[in-house]
């Protein structure tokens, strides 16, 4: 996946965010997130762009990661094969890339991937299938739909994943896919807490809706990875000046996606993130990748435990689960600065002390009339666990 950010000025892409409020029949339309994703016992950690040997694997599950992801597949059988069956070996699933730009550029036919689709559905590795990347203002959604149908018709419980920028049209390919991967990648040269954060947020916030589950591609590398030879610049920002997200952009990004309704979360990209080396990777995501897997287990996912919210506040995204006699309640604060937050609950919270859950520090917090106060770090995430009285 070539982000957008290389391919257009941000202004062009900011401004292709602001249509996503407009994009016909979509923000009126009820949520649909509440409905488990078919076929998955364990929320997805997704990882893109994933090299096909032993010391990646290995890596990928130390991490915590539950699927793995390879541009170079879809060619051929013979070309996947090995990496479906090491997936198997370490236990992991595959989002099986099935290359549909070059199928559709090429003219090859939805049949002719039929030997291919068929030979891997009942892999025990086979997770989802990736159909195109990026495909706004590469093609018309009329294009896939032959190929989406094929694959609902040989493989009708293995769900279909495109990959969208967020650019004018991503909307429109709701009827060509069961799960929608939004990415952008807003971390590059500014200090914290500048990088414009809420743009991964409200781009996931906008394509959660009543055809496709969500699972938005967070950035894990430094965009220092995408320059190419020569640049001395990427959106501005001096090649030095460019870094990796800290511990708290990732958990905001990942946390505020989970409290909007997300399906599971996919990582862009392993192989962008160990050009520069390891040791953010493997000092950053496993704490963050170990907090999301036990939240998942804690509210019992993938059953139906969320309770919808009103939006109160643009500016504060919050998720609240029942499960066991425990509620657990997700709060972000989606701004780059300090702010006491006062959220209307009413009765969705049971009674009962806020208690500090996973890596959430100590805040002082009310809930008082059924109005949660609390004052949050610049992009600060807050979990609490509710004992019911």
């Amino acid at each position: 996946m070539i982000p957008s950010f290389l391919k257009k000025s941000s202004t062009v892409a900011v401004a292709a965010g602001l249509l996503l409020s407009s994009a016909p029949g979509f923000a009126a339309q009820p949520s649909k997130e509440n409905i488990p994703l078919e076929g998955v016992s364990e929320f997805p950690l997704i990882f893109f762009a994933v090299y096909d040997n032993d010391d990646s694997f290995a890596s990928i599950k130390r991490l915590g990661g539950t699927h793995v992801h390879n541009y170079k597949m879809g060619k051929s059988i013979g070309e996947s094969q090995e990496f479906f069956d090491r997936a198997a070996r370490f236990g992991l699933k595959v989002m099986a890339n099935l290359d549909g730009k070059r199928r559709l550029e090429t003219g090859e036919s939805p049949d002719a991937l039929k030997e291919y689709v068929n030979h891997f559905k009942n892999h025990e590795a086979m997770g989802f299938w990736y159909l195109y990347d990026e495909p706004a203002n590469k093609v018309d959604p009329k294009e896939l739909l032959p190929y989406y149908k094929m694959l609902k018709t040989e493989t009708p419980g293995i769900p279909v994943a495109n990959g969208h920028e967020w650019a004018k049209g991503w909307w429109s390919f709701r009827g060509v896919q069961d799960i929608l991967m939004n990415d952008t990648y807003p971390v590059t040269g500014a200090p914290f807490p500048e990088a414009k954060l809420d743009h991964q947020s409200k781009f996931t916030k906008a394509a959660i809706g009543p055809k496709n589950h969500v699972i938005p591609i967070i950035q894990i590398m430094n965009w220092r990875a995408m320059a190419e030879r020569g640049a001395s610049q990427i959106r501005g920002y001096d090649l030095r000046e460019l870094r990796y997200p800290n511990a708290a952009e990732m958990r905001y990004m990942c946390f505020s996606s989970v409290a909007l309704g997300a399906k599971g979360l996919a990582f862009y990209s392993y192989d962008r993130s160990r050009r520069l080396g390891s040791a953010w990777m493997e000092e950053t995501l496993p704490p963050l990748l170990q907090e999301i897997k036990e939240f998942a287990k804690a509210v019992g996912y993938p059953a139906v435990n969320k309770v919808e919210l009103d939006s109160a506040d643009e500016n504060v995204i919050a998720g609240l689960w029942k499960h066991g006699g425990c509620a657990w309640l997700v709060v972000a604060n989606a701004r780059p600065e300090a702010t006491v937050i006062s959220y209307p609950l009413h009765s969705a919270l049971p009674k009962g002390e806020l208690a500090a859950w996973g890596n959430t520090r100590k805040i002082e917090a009310s809930l008082k009339g059924g109005i949660l106060t609390a004052e949050l770090q610049p992009w600060e995430i807050a979990i609490w666990e509710v004992k019911e009285n």
